[in-house]
């Protein structure tokens, strides 16, 4: 049992060390990368992400979980969100 939990510790370890360094061994360039990937979030998946949460709050409401006057807050502060960080990303 000792083997086994050593051996998973091992292995978690490795993993992580794997995963780390695979970057610097690759010599990438992150400063472009990391504002590519920062852009791909503000452009892409934030707004997804509140559509999505829209979509949610619309269930809730379909199926008597909630108040509407809450709902109408969160949604218009989801439309807000997803809308300026859309903008946002347009000038990075």
């Amino acid at each position: 049992m000792t083997l086994i939990k050593a051996t998973r510790f091992t292995l978690a370890i490795a993993l992580m060390a794997l995963f780390t360094v695979s970057p610097a061994l690759a010599q990438v360039d992150t400063a472009t990368q990391g504002l590519g990937q920062l852009e791909t979030w503000f452009t892409t998946w934030i707004p997804v992400g509140a559509t999505l949460a829209i979509v949610a709050v619309g269930l809730g409401l379909m199926f008597g979980f909630g108040r509407m006057d809450i709902a109408i807050r969160m949604v218009l502060g989801l439309i807000l969100i997803g809308s300026a960080s859309y903008l946002v990303g347009l000038f990075i």
